[in-house]
């Protein structure tokens, strides 16, 4: 499986279990299983990750995308990161909240075949992310958001979904709710994956 093997190689916790430490000191969700599957025979030329983190994420998806899609990385600060060693001709990375809706309409200046949400994990800021963001995807985009076990812990609104009809009780913008063609969950409700129409 290619995925796992390149999240093997940037330390990213979207990986596998298999006993070694990531770069942020966890094991690994198993992430890469599900990614395979979705991205199966999709054409994927823009994409948007929440969350650089330690940076290994976004190099996994240039390497996975073969150079050929064009890659925005966001993050409130570069604590464990440093933009220039990541950016190059298909990277670009900007820092912001993600919960800052003036700094997400600034990120729609292109349409997204792809956005990952491994920002913050509080619920609110993921509600608020998706709200602004999901309409600028091209038609068949594919929104995830991770680490949904870690937004239970920190605010409840994620608290008890994990069925479609759950999903639609969250605080959604109604032009966005119009635009869902499905949802999905995978391991334990850890991983929600919305198709856009």
């Amino acid at each position: 499986m290619l995925l796992n093997e390149l999240a093997k190689k940037y330390g990213t916790d979207k990986k596998i279990p298999d006993g070694i430490k990531c770069q942020n000191g966890l094991l690994g969700h198993g992430y890469t299983v599900h990614y395979e599957k979705i991205l199966k025979n999709r054409n994927i030329k823009t994409m948007l990750e929440i969350g650089v983190s330690f940076g290994g994420s976004i190099k996994m998806w240039n390497e996975y995308f073969k150079g050929k899609c064009h890659i925005t990385g966001i993050d409130n600060n570069e604590k464990r990161f440093r933009k220039k060693d990541l950016e190059n001709k298909n990277i670009r990375i900007k820092l912001g909240s993600q919960n800052d809706v003036k700094f997400l309409k600034s990120l729609c200046d292109i349409k997204y075949d792809f956005i990952v949400d491994d920002g913050s994990h509080k619920s609110g800021d993921q509600i608020i992310s998706f709200n602004n963001l999901f309409n600028n995807m091209n038609s068949g985009g594919v929104y995830i958001i991770e680490d949904l076990h870690v937004a239970k812990k920190t605010e409840h609104i994620f608290e008890s979904i994990n069925t479609n009809d759950e999903f639609y009780k969250l605080h959604l913008d109604e032009t966005v709710i119009k635009n869902i063609k499905s949802v999905e969950f995978y391991e334990s409700n850890k991983l929600c994956v919305i198709y856009r129409k």
